[in-house]
Parts: structure tokens; sequence; C-alpha cells
């Protein structure tokens, strides 16, 4: 892995008539790198709230012991094509303190 990376952009159905969720997955070991990321979404007019830190891995949320946590970050905005976007990041437990 590399210090910072995109690992995997999914798009998927959010059910209903709700619009299709935009998933997002980085991989970084530099907690500067999530807050560059955060800042980035917030720069374009799209908040982001931290919703949950988890000790599942994101593939099936599957307990794990690889030493990541997941970060789950739901993006919300005033427009509709954005509403429902969520962006996951996940970091290196040691990361987190």
């Amino acid at each position: 892995m590399r210090d910072n990376e995109v690992t995997k952009m999914v798009e998927r159905r959010a059910g209903g008539s709700d619009p299709d969720d935009i998933i997002l997955i980085l991989q970084t070991r530099n907690q500067l790198y999530i807050d560059m990321v955060i800042a980035a979404l917030e720069n374009e007019g799209i908040p982001v709230l931290l919703k949950s830190v988890t000790g599942y891995h994101w593939r099936g949320m599957l307990p794990f012991d690889q030493g990541f946590f997941d970060y789950r970050l739901y993006v919300r905005s005033q427009d509709d094509d954005r509403a429902g976007q969520i962006v996951e990041i996940i970091v290196p437990r040691e990361e987190i303190r």
C-alpha cells in the first residue's frame, strides 16, 4: 500500500426514492490526509459529518484484526444530486490517538 491511495469507488442504490450512494474508500497511514480529504469536500460545498468509527472491516462489516478502523463519513448537501453520498475512509489503528 502506498501512503495515500484511493482503493475503491463504487455506486450503490440507497433504496426507495433515495439517490444512489457514492462510496469512496480511501486508505491512508496519515491523519492529515483524512483532514485534507474532508477539507476538499467542504470546499466544494459538501458538508461532511463523521458518523461512526468502528472496529469492523468494510468488506461485509465482519470483525477483523488487521489494524484498521472504518471511518464512515456521511456527506450531505442542499443539492439533491449530492444528498446521500457516503465517504468511507479506512485508517490504520495506530494513527487513532
